[in-house]
């Protein structure tokens, strides 16, 4: 297994109402973290997508991260003072990123007050996380999301090419339908969390995008942590396409815009 500086930007923290969570404490996620090369993420708390008030699981979520490598990603809903609850969360927790759940907040992505939203974080330089699904629909029985629509979702990067935004747990049939819009955004990224669907799926990804716009993300623990590293390590990529996908366009994403990704050739 390569050795590359390994980053996470799709990792969790707190209480899955709706199955049992298997090593689901910081601590546990930081040893599994860390026996599989990687040693920073981007976390958000699931506590957050389900209180009333989303800034009681950011709270929790904080007392768990602070003083670590791990930057805290937000949770919002537009509807409710997302807003004041960013510069809050700027403020008080370092939030490093955005994140926001349409389908279980019910608004649709073209909704004014997301564009609102969008032009606070820009003005802050805070990327926008949305996560197409936090797992599979088919256990989705309890609480069914709205899924995110794909024309929806096309019209929403169309008018938003300029914005940093990271699709989270996106399928392969998705990203080849996205991939006009996902290659003509410059800070347009998806994770590799969802690509579990095919074999090959992130040398495919990689083909159909570019390794530029790929960022590394496990969706732990909800995903087994394990099987999303070695989707990476043991692909057919070259190194310096692993590199991108393990830690360089994360760097690329968290800085302030500026040129486009140098790894925007498709694998071949």
């Amino acid at each position: 297994m390569d050795q590359s500086e390994r980053i996470d930007v799709n990792c969790l923290w707190g209480h899955w109402p709706f199955r049992h969570i298997p090593r689901a404490r910081f601590a546990d996620l930081v040893h599994d973290h860390t026996a599989c090369g990687i040693r920073q993420g981007y976390i958000a708390s699931l506590n957050s997508i389900f209180y009333v008030d989303p800034l009681e699981g950011e709270a929790e979520l904080y007392e768990q991260v602070k003083g670590s490598a791990y930057r805290q990603v937000l949770t919002v809903n537009p509807l409710h003072q997302a807003c004041q609850d960013i510069q809050f969360g700027i403020e008080h927790y370092q939030v490093a990123a955005v994140r926001i759940y349409p389908g279980y907040h019910g608004y649709r992505l073209l909704d004014p007050k997301v564009r609102v939203l969008l032009d606070f974080i820009g003005e802050r330089s805070l990327p926008l996380f949305l996560p197409l699904r936090m797992e599979d629909e088919r256990l989705d029985h309890l609480v069914q999301p709205r899924p995110v629509d794909l024309a929806e979702l096309e019209g929403f990067l169309s008018v938003n090419p300029t914005r940093t935004i990271v699709l989270l747990n996106v399928r392969l049939a998705e990203i080849e339908r996205l991939k006009p819009l996902i290659r003509t955004g410059q800070r347009i990224y998806v994770d590799t969390s969802g690509l579990k669907d095919q074999l090959f799926s992130v040398e495919k990804a990689v083909d159909a995008i570019g390794a530029g716009h790929i960022l590394y993300g496990s969706l732990s623990p909800l995903y087994c942590l394990r099987s999303t590293v070695l989707s990476v390590a043991l692909s057919a990529l070259s190194p310096e396409q692993k590199q991108a996908i393990w830690s360089s366009n994360a760097a690329v994403m968290a800085a302030p815009k500026q040129q486009k990704h140098t790894l925007d050739h498709p694998f071949g």
